[in-house]
């Protein structure tokens, strides 16, 4: 979003300074974009200061900030706070909060939605992944709309064990690259799971 607004304002300068538009209406909506474009960084800011508040609080040892698209019981695109912890790790947004420790196997998986055909293979969920027959297919979907906050950021899966039959899976968004978010875990003794490889007909 941020991006987006960046060339929005170039693109006004340019069309301005050429006379496309008229020099008063494009300083209006450089003005309009330099407004919104604050706002989005003072959230930003704001949602990164409590998520270390948030972090100071728990004791915890690293902090990661989310935003949901599936699997658990909140809003589509509702931020999501990971803390991670040596013995557990606690996902919490506004009255919510699941606690998962070792014992329940939880596996983080990071994928690039940048790579189209490998993300729409390694999400494809098997037969017998009930969670994933509920979470992946509307993913995908959202994937193949082009759905621009997706495709502009990282997917990170977590699968667990909660108490059932087959384990449960939920889907974030992160801005972070790969290597800051395995740094990140690994700070705290947790580590990325591979993703599966995309089958021979997808390879280019």
């Amino acid at each position: 979003m941020i991006l987006l607004l960046v060339i929005g304002l170039v693109i006004a300068m340019v069309l301005g300074t050429t006379g496309a538009v008229s020099p008063w209406l494009s300083v209006l909506i450089m003005a309009a974009g330099v407004w919104v474009l604050v706002l989005q960084l003072r959230q930003k800011a704001a949602l990164a200061a409590a998520m270390n508040t948030r972090k100071s609080e728990l004791k915890a040892d690293q902090a990661i900030l989310l935003r949901h698209i599936g699997g658990l019981n909140l809003p589509i695109e509702a931020t999501v706070g990971l803390y991670l912890f040596a013995d557990r790790m606690i996902l919490e947004s506004e009255d919510f909060r699941i606690e998962l420790n070792r014992s329940q196997s939880p596996r983080l998986t990071l994928l690039n939605a940048g790579n189209h055909d490998a993300l729409m293979e390694s999400i494809s969920p098997q037969p017998d992944d009930p969670a994933g027959l509920r979470v992946l297919p509307e993913l995908k979907e959202r994937i193949r709309r082009h759905d621009r906050s997706i495709r502009a950021n990282r997917i990170l899966l977590l699968t667990y064990e909660d108490g059932g039959p087959d384990r449960s899976l939920a889907a974030f968004l992160t801005g972070l690259s790969r290597t800051r978010v395995r740094k990140t875990l690994s700070a705290s003794g947790w580590y990325l799971a591979r993703a599966r490889e995309p089958s021979d007909k997808t390879r280019h």
